[in-house]
């Protein structure tokens, strides 16, 4: 004797082998980057410097942002410490970021 419970969704019935589809999704062109990054003085008024470690990739960008989202200052990585300026810009909390490539 079986129980199928059935719903809007479909059904099961208990006591049957129920099939099951597995998909792999899959990106040849995906790739992990492992990037240890320290910005430093914290908490600071006029600078910060960028620094990351184990850079065996080229084109790397920061990028720093608001708590808003907004986009407040953007740049090159082009070597170990990169020296940021945050002179003019108001005193609040920034989010940085660090990209590959500048086109995401």
């Amino acid at each position: 004797m079986y129980t199928t419970i059935v719903n809007d969704a479909g059904s099961v019935a208990q006591g049957i082998q129920q099939s099951i589809e597995i998909y792999s999704l899959s990106n040849r062109n995906l790739y992990s980057v492992s990037l240890e990054a320290v910005i430093y003085p914290n908490p600071t008024s006029e600078f910060v410097m960028l620094s990351v470690n184990k850079n065996k990739f080229s084109d790397l960008y920061y990028f720093v942002y608001d708590l808003q989202g907004r986009l407040r200052k953007s740049g090159e990585v082009n070597k170990e410490e990169t020296y940021i300026s945050l002179e003019k810009m108001e005193s609040e909390i920034f989010l940085f970021e660090v990209k590959k490539t500048i086109k995401d």
